[in-house]
């Protein structure tokens, strides 16, 4: 079975998905949103004096999740939105926080779960696979990597992205799952995983 999950979709761009509103402005409806449009506000609202301002946002297991991870994981779904009414895309930029929330906390039970049954993979893998997402997706190599950093990611980064991916996938292969489609033996991996620790999601509405 093919596990090399490629981060990027049609159009040569990294995953990341957030929807586009486009409400209409009225007094009711602005009312509604002001409490989105606060939580926006605050989570990328600048550190006075230039100070360097961080917080929980997530806990997974024994693994904590900062709110500067999860705004940088939703780096490439927030420059995909082009509303410019503000309340819109306030609910728009939270949507995104929330899913990339979401996945960072699959990824560390994942990463847990790989650590526990001694799964991994090495640079050289991790090497390979570049090769292999960047040939899948009609790029060179050198093509990739300048794609990943206008998105928002260095070279670690991106490397550390794929190589999660592939622990997911790698992870859900192992459970061997029979006649089952792979995205639905891989959310049965991740619900599984959620049920045996504690999870909390300070971000979740």
């Amino acid at each position: 079975m093919e596990i090399i999950v490629a981060p990027l979709v049609a159009g040569g761009r990294l995953r990341g998905a957030a929807d586009v509103f486009s409400p209409s402005m009225d007094l009711r409806r602005t009312l509604v949103a002001l409490p989105q449009l606060l939580a926006a506000l605050l989570v990328f609202a600048p550190a006075a004096e230039a100070r360097t301002v961080d917080r929980v946002a997530a806990i997974a297991g024994s693994r904590v999740i900062l709110l500067s991870e999860v705004r940088h994981a939703a780096t490439p779904a927030i420059r995909k939105i082009h509303e410019t009414d503000p309340l819109a895309r306030a609910r728009a930029e939270t949507k995104a926080l929330r899913a990339a929330c979401e996945e960072l906390i699959d990824d560390r039970l994942v990463d847990e779960e790989a650590e526990r049954i001694h799964v991994g993979f090495t640079d050289d893998e991790i090497d390979r696979a570049i090769d292999a997402v960047a040939t899948n997706n009609g790029r060179s190599r050198a093509e990739l990597l300048v794609l990943a950093t206008e998105q928002g990611f260095s070279e670690h980064e991106y490397r550390d992205v794929l190589r999660a991916q592939l622990l997911r996938a790698k992870v859900t292969q192992l459970r061997k799952p029979k006649m089952k489609p792979f995205e639905e033996a891989e959310a049965a991996l991740v619900a599984e995983l959620r049920a045996k620790v504690y999870v909390e999601d300070r971000l979740a509405p």
